[in-house]
């Protein structure tokens, strides 16, 4: 009888670790595709934009990390 109780047991556990595992993966991949709500007011032209110092757009993003801030 605790031969069937432990396998019970086992499989429960087994299937909570499977559910916090597929949960942890989804919640990962809404967090890489979540937007962040900004959008580009000047068309994705980096160069001259009022909005340049502040965005957080991946291209805004690109240029800033090449050293130039986009302007010149």
């Amino acid at each position: 009888m605790s031969d069937q109780y432990d396998a019970k047991r086992r499989d429960f556990f087994r299937s909570i670790a499977r559910l916090i595992v597929l949960g942890g993966a989804v919640g990962g991949v809404a967090a890489l595709t979540r937007k962040t709500g900004e959008s580009c007011v000047n068309q994705g032209i980096c160069r001259g934009c009022p909005a340049f110092d502040g965005c957080g757009l991946p291209q805004a993003l690109s240029a800033k990390a090449a050293g130039s801030d986009g302007r010149a």
